[in-house]
């Protein structure tokens, strides 16, 4: 997961997000948060893959796996196979918006 995060993490104004914010996002246990910054992280790696940086792309491709799994084996829940919004697994996302793969 990605700690503690500074500004204003806003995600969108669906019900159940305080000012649009996920939980978990003041003390960077957000799983949604960590997943788009996953997103990102791919993102960049197939840029840097493109433009023939091989170093960087896998440094951000392993940075994207790691908080994957991370996400995954903190996040999941098997009693219900859904993902929650935090460890603490108190609390399930009110719309499903990402996927763990």
């Amino acid at each position: 997961m990605l700690g503690g995060l500074e500004w204003f993490n806003f995600s969108d104004w669906t019900d159940g997000f305080l000012i649009g914010s996920p939980g978990g996002v003041d003390d960077g246990n957000s799983a949604l948060i960590s997943l788009n910054f996953a997103y990102a992280l791919d993102r960049a790696s197939e840029l840097y893959s493109y433009f023939g940086y091989d170093m960087e792309a896998g440094k951000y491709k392993k940075m994207a796996m790691d908080i994957k799994a991370s996400v995954r084996e903190l996040c999941w829940a098997d009693s219900s196979d859904l993902m929650v919004d935090t460890p603490e697994k108190k609390r399930f996302p009110s719309i499903t918006i990402f996927s763990v793969s």
